[in-house]
C-alpha cells in the first residue's frame, strides 16, 4: 500500500502468531532467546522502520497508520494526539513519552515507530491487550538468566494490559478505536 500510493490514508488494527519483530538495524544474537522462541514457536521477523523489538501475538494489537505525503512530518503527533485523546476520553491517563511512546504513569502503554517509504509515511505501534507475559519476557531474556519469573513480573509491573482497564472485550475495544480514528471501518 505504501509502495503503490493506492490510498490517501488507512489505518489498520492487526494480530499476529506468537512473534517477536525487530528493528531494521538490530542485532538478534544478543537482544533475543532464539532457543526459548524455536522452543515455542515464535517467529522473528525484521520491519523497515527502527526502535526496539517488540513481542506480537493475537491477545495484542498492532496498529498501522499510512499516508500518502512528501516530507509530511505531522502524521506521527496526529497519530500518538488521536490515540492519547480516547485513551483520556475512557478515563486513562495516557501521556505522550520518549518522543514514540504513550504511557500511563511510569507504564509503557503503546510503543511506536515510524518510517518513510515511496512518498508514504507508516506509523506503526502495538497495544497489549491480555499479553503473555512469560512468552514476551522470555524471547528477550539471555539463556543464561536465571530468573525467567522474575522478568514476568516485573514486565507486569511496567506494561499496561488494557483488559484492565477499558471494560470492554478486545474485540469491542479495537471496534471503538477504529470507529473513533476512522472515518469508514472495513473489517476483514
Amino acid at each position: 500500500m505504501a509502495m503503490h500510493g493506492d490510498t490517501e490514508g488507512s489505518f489498520f488494527i492487526w494480530h499476529s502468531v506468537p512473534a517477536v519483530v525487530v528493528g531494521r538495524n538490530q542485532s538478534t544474537d544478543p537482544l533475543l532467546n532464539l532457543d526459548f522462541c524455536r522452543r515455542h514457536g515464535i517467529g522473528i521477523y525484521r520491519r523497515k522502520s527502527s526502535g526496539e523489538q517488540f513481542y506480537v501475538e493475537p491477545q495484542n494489537m498492532v496498529l498501522s497508520h499510512v499516508t500518502r505525503s512528501e516530507g509530511d512530518n505531522r502524521l506521527f503527533p496526529q497519530y500518538l494526539n488521536a490515540l492519547i485523546a480516547i485513551f483520556q476520553r475512557n478515563g486513562i491517563d495516557a501521556l505522550p513519552a520518549h518522543g514514540n511512546d504513550i504511557m500511563m504513569g511510569d507504564r509503557t502503554m503503546c510503543r511506536n515507530a515510524s518510517y518513510r517509504t515511496h512518498g508514504s509515511n507508516v506509523v506503526h505501534g502495538q497495544l497489549h491487550y491480555n499479553t503473555n507475559l512469560f512468552q514476551m519476557v522470555g524471547t528477550t531474556t539471555p539463556a543464561h538468566a536465571a530468573d525467567l519469573g522474575r522478568g514476568v513480573s516485573d514486565a507486569y509491573r511496567q506494561l499496561v494490559q488494557l483488559k484492565d482497564l477499558v471494560g470492554m472485550s478486545q474485540d469491542a475495544f479495537e471496534h471503538y478505536l477504529a470507529n473513533h480514528l476512522c472515518d469508514d471501518v472495513l473489517t476483514l
